[in-house]
């Protein structure tokens, strides 16, 4: 990984971190649509953290969080990432049968 790509991924986790810190919900949901988290699994766990979970915050942003559960799919996460993203996923009305071992 080169430094460049290693800053980038540092400067998107800061932005997310910093509208979670902010409760942001604006700006969270515009960093999900704007950055394919794919390849970034430092920004993913801090979004995962940073999503609300419950039935209505799910509802209203459905589309730009089907699409952030599918792109994250095969990133690796630690224990409390795969949980809440297990639940996104339940609230979603996807599968929760996460076969990522």
């Amino acid at each position: 990984m080169t430094e460049e790509i290693a800053e980038s991924e540092w400067d998107i986790l800061k932005k997310f971190a910093a509208a979670n810190n902010t409760r942001n919900e604006e700006e969270l949901y515009k960093l999900l649509r704007t950055y394919d988290l794919s390849k970034l699994p430092r920004p993913v766990g801090v979004a995962l953290n940073a999503i609300e979970l419950n039935p209505e915050k799910v509802s209203t942003n459905k589309e730009v969080l089907l699409g952030f559960v599918k792109s994250v799919e095969h990133v690796e996460m630690g224990w409390r990432e795969k949980f809440r993203y297990s639940a996104l996923r339940q609230l979603l009305g996807l599968d929760d049968n996460l076969d990522r071992e």
